[in-house]
């Protein structure tokens, strides 16, 4: 049995691409990473892709976000070495 999908922007023709959208509304996901950026939600005027709160990034503007939030501000966890 199929789990259900979710409804994605009108634009996204790649069928392949419906489950990731799924999983990401289904488990609450903030940001989807791809480089496939022909796939991504239309842009907002600001150029952001985000559709449903759910923001599409390409990996290296994500590791960015992460460095922001985790590092520059001293707020992540760091593993002892």
């Amino acid at each position: 049995m199929r789990p259900p999908e979710s409804t994605a922007w009108e634009s996204l023709e790649d069928a392949d691409d419906v489950p990731i959208w799924t999983t990401a509304v289904m488990g609450g996901a903030t940001h989807v990473v791809s480089s496939n950026t022909r796939h991504y939600p239309p842009a907002r005027a600001d150029g952001a892709h985000v559709y449903q709160d759910v923001t599409y990034i390409g990996a290296n503007d994500f590791l960015g976000v992460l460095y922001n939030n985790f590092v520059a501000d001293g707020g992540g966890r760091r593993h002892q070495p």
